[in-house]
């Protein structure tokens, strides 16, 4: 399953309706995939968006950290970032997974998110952008946006 940059945004604010607003202080987005859940979750709540190290001072005096990634399933990457045990939400949990405090949807599909898209190179970058923005690729033509881009950069 082939998830979009907008389908990945909808989906983490479905997410983040799911989540009690007052109940966290803080969102810890795990790194890389749980970036653009964490951060739509944490305006959502309007709560303060933590770094790493923000984390790492703050996570064994607060309780009221949530913990946000883009998908769940051995546990291995959260077990690795939650320092406190403090509860977490994801946007998609696999079948086999124990729950996390809040997810959206359960998959048992191999699960391709836009941060880590098979499309490679400046090609693959230009087509993630174009799908962000929400315009549709097959009515686009990349080489030649690829040549215009060439041409701007040599001018």
């Amino acid at each position: 399953m082939q998830i979009t940059y907008n389908q990945l945004i909808a989906k983490s604010l479905l997410l983040a309706t799911k989540i009690p607003k007052g109940k966290y202080q803080f969102v810890f987005p795990i790194p890389n995939g749980g970036i653009v859940p964490g951060i739509t979750v944490g305006r959502y709540l309007e709560v303060e968006i933590l770094s790493w190290s923000e984390y790492q001072k703050l996570c064994k005096s607060h309780l009221d950290i949530l913990i946000v990634d883009d998908i769940v399933d051995s546990w291995k990457t959260v077990d690795l970032y939650n320092l406190g045990q403090h509860d977490v939400a994801v946007v998609f949990k696999k079948n086999y997974a124990k729950a996390p405090a809040y997810w959206l949807e359960e998959t048992y599909e191999w699960t391709v998110f836009p941060h880590e898209s098979l499309k490679k190179g400046i090609d693959g970058h230009l087509i993630n952008v174009l799908e962000f923005i929400g315009l549709p690729i097959e009515n686009v033509n990349v080489e030649q946006m690829l040549q215009r881009i060439k041409k701007c950069l040599t001018t």
